[in-house]
């Protein structure tokens, strides 16, 4: 079993695509289990890989965090509590690292909240 960690950690640290794969993973339409790898490779990447990104990189993952919290969930009461919680995490570790560059941080916060009771 520790090797198949490992396998996941080099996956996400030194594969080019985690990203984008990550990305796929995390649609809601993919069982919680796959859902929750994939969230996990976004939140490592904005975790330890945002100060190494370009500002292209780095838009492109902010859009689609933004479009994963607002869109990316199933309804409050049918989606996985640990689903729920990795997409916090991730929009967290976003707001950490560019907060001081987003000007209209809590308009966007204030925005997404009033979508749903998941956003909530």
């Amino acid at each position: 079993s520790s090797d198949l960690l490992q396998v996941c950690q080099d996956f996400k640290e030194k594969y080019p695509f985690s990203l984008s794969c990550g990305l796929q993973m995390a649609n809601k339409a993919h069982l919680p289990n796959v859902r929750h790898f994939g969230l996990q490779i976004v939140e490592h990447i904005v975790k330890f890989l945002w100060t190494h990104m370009s500002a292209n990189e780095k838009a492109f993952l902010k859009t689609r965090v933004l479009t994963l919290v607002k869109n990316g969930t199933q309804s409050i009461l049918f989606e996985e509590s640990h689903i729920k919680d990795v997409i916090a995490r991730i929009m967290v570790e976003l707001i950490k690292h560019d907060w001081l560059y987003w000007p209209n941080l809590l308009q966007v916060l204030e925005a997404i909240v009033t979508l749903g009771e998941t956003q909530a």
